[in-house]
């Protein structure tokens, strides 16, 4: 299963991640934060604007793991990274260019995490 073949188009709101028990882990290293993205789903997403951005998956009760990638499914372009910011639930925020897009992955922070899907992965303006 390849989740970058057909990744959510994200918008900004709700947005209604599948997730896949046969996706690939993603090895994310950004900076002191290095975890394991189990499982991992991701949403393109373009930046209506340039701006700040945030999206969070703080609905969901599983503990997940985010990173915004400049490219879909390749750590090594990993913009920011989060874990448990919401409980064990992740939120980012990055700074965003009109009309490139982004991928953000939402995961499993252990291999033995089990993802409800679909996870709900909210895009935001911050205040």
């Amino acid at each position: 299963f390849d989740p970058c073949a057909s990744p959510v188009n994200g918008v900004l709101g709700a947005n209604t991640v599948p997730m896949s028990g046969t996706s690939p882990s993603l090895d994310l290293n950004c900076g002191e934060f290095v975890a394991d993205a189990n499982k991992a789903s991701f949403v393109r997403f373009v930046a209506p604007s340039t701006g700040r951005f945030s999206a969070d998956s703080c609905a969901q009760t599983t503990d997940t793991v985010m990173a915004v990638l400049t490219s879909c499914g390749d750590a090594a372009t990993s913009l920011t990274c989060n874990d448990d910011t919401c409980g064990q639930s992740s939120s980012v925020t990055v700074d965003l260019v009109a009309t490139v897009p982004v991928y953000f992955v939402v995961g499993g922070a252990s291999p033995k995490t089990t993802l409800t899907s679909p996870v709900a992965v909210t895009v935001v303006v911050p205040a």
